[in-house]
């Protein structure tokens, strides 16, 4: 009889410390609603091990041009709970913020605010799961930080330290192309300025062959 062999092994996914941090720059103030960032390459990626942005100056330690105002952040990674059981998890920002555990709206925290604080409540099984956050910040001050507790943290609060997949590259994803016969557009208007040395007449200056 033939020998029967162990089937081959299942490698488990290696997760690294961090979540992946995307960051959309505005030009322009938004309103309750925030900012849409469909079909818009972000301005920047990084990782960001937790989420604790307590002030403008925390914002700017992402990126030496991070802007004070008019930017919409977005977190994805992975929660490591240790031990079974409910967790609460919290968001305090300014503007507005949401958190999804495992694809489930676990805060709402929306809308134009100063800094104020959201929990909601959710069972997890020992493991890794899906975790995202999104923020962004219209005008004034801007705060944003997520915290959880439950039985690994012995119900004290704690900022949630992210992980994601070792395989993963940090890059800015492609622009969706349109559907046919849509276009895709970026706010604001291309401004070209020509300098003279010299006075004009009452007809202006011609710009015709000039860089």
């Amino acid at each position: 009889p033939s020998e029967k062999t162990d089937p081959p092994a299942v490698e488990e996914p290696k997760y690294d410390k961090g979540f992946i941090a995307s960051y959309w720059y505005f030009n322009k103030k938004t309103d309750a609603n925030g900012y849409k960032t469909e079909g818009i390459k972000p301005s920047l990626v990084k990782e960001t091990e937790k989420i604790d942005f307590k002030n403008d100056a925390a914002f700017k330690s992402e990126s030496p041009d991070f802007p004070s105002d008019h930017f919409f952040g977005e977190y994805k990674g992975k929660v490591k709970i240790e031990t079974a059981g409910k967790y609460t998890f919290s968001t305090a920002s300014d503007d507005g913020s949401r958190l999804w555990v495992n694809e489930k709206k676990v805060v709402d925290n929306w809308g134009l605010h100063g800094t104020q604080e959201r929990k909601g409540r959710i069972y997890l099984k020992a493991g890794y799961h899906d975790i995202r956050a999104t923020h962004f910040e219209n005008e004034g001050g801007a705060s944003m930080t997520v915290k959880y507790k439950g039985e690994d943290t012995k119900n004290k609060w704690e900022l949630v330290e992210g992980w994601h997949d070792a395989n993963d590259k940090i890059q800015e994803e492609p622009v969706p192309k349109a559907p046919d016969g849509e276009e895709n557009y970026n706010d604001g208007f291309i401004a070209k300025y020509y300098f003279f040395d010299k006075d004009s007449s009452f007809d202006g200056y011609d710009t015709k062959g000039v860089k």
